[in-house]
């Protein structure tokens, strides 16, 4: 007796039509529900970025990106004497303080409560100034005064930078007996040899 062998076209045939089919709404089901997950988690992902960085911005004060808080303080005017040798006779300016940012609430305070001291203060170092520390281009020496002063009157060392805007010179006007070799003007003159 003999046996006979399955032919294996037949045999791998009868495997296919045995194993059940998915459903057809099974695999768009599937992918549907993975593109919804995919969508809700990079959802939720964003949306915890976003919290994180506007809290950021909150503890941090939102002051724009780092910068230090800047405070105006008014104009001053300065008055050269009459017999200063510097060219500058007035000057007209505005002074801004730039705060230190880790003490710039205290700062602040300090300076909304003693703000008519540092003013008062500012006129007095003004007169006692000469037309001289208007000529530096930077006003560097004038600068570092005011913040010294504005230190010790608020009895606190609160002040990163002192910023002098709209500067406007007032330039003396030479004495009628005065000689000018030079005038003015001219870069640069050549003296003529003497005979």
């Amino acid at each position: 007796m003999a046996e006979s062998k399955p032919n294996p076209t037949e045999t791998e045939g009868a495997e296919i039509e045995a194993s059940p089919a998915p459903p057809p709404g099974r695999t768009w089901l599937f992918k549907l529900a993975t593109r919804r997950w995919l969508g809700i988690f990079l959802g939720v992902s964003l949306l915890t970025h976003g919290v994180v960085l506007v809290c950021y911005g909150l503890s941090t004060g939102g002051s724009g990106a780092g910068l230090p808080p800047e405070v105006t303080l008014g104009e001053f005017t300065f008055t050269a004497e009459d017999e200063s040798d510097s060219p500058v006779a007035s000057a007209v300016f505005t002074v801004h303080l730039s705060l230190i940012a880790e003490v710039a609430q205290t700062a602040e305070q300090l300076l909304q409560v003693n703000k008519f001291r540092v003013q008062q203060d500012i006129e007095e170092l003004l007169r006692q100034a000469h037309g001289g520390d208007f000529e530096d281009t930077d006003l560097g020496d004038l600068k570092h005064r005011l913040q010294e002063q504005i230190s010790e009157t608020l009895s606190a060392r609160v002040i990163a930078q002192v910023i002098i805007t709209d500067l406007q010179l007032g330039r003396a006007v030479p004495s009628e007996g005065a000689d000018e070799e030079i005038p003015p003007n001219v870069p640069w003159v050549e003296a003529e040899p003497s005979s």
